[in-house]
């Protein structure tokens, strides 16, 4: 989900999956949320 939606935060996927149904803690979603390297830059 956090490839997809690239400027969504650890909160907004938690509030998704719990949306879909997903019972998970806003830590576990953080830790496996995709990094990203580099700052964003204006596309």
């Amino acid at each position: 989900m956090s490839i997809e939606n690239p400027l969504w935060v650890a909160p907004r996927i938690h509030g998704e999956l719990l949306k879909l149904g997903f019972e998970v803690a806003r830590s576990t979603v953080t830790k496996y949320m995709v990094k990203r390297s580099g700052p964003p830059g204006q596309g």
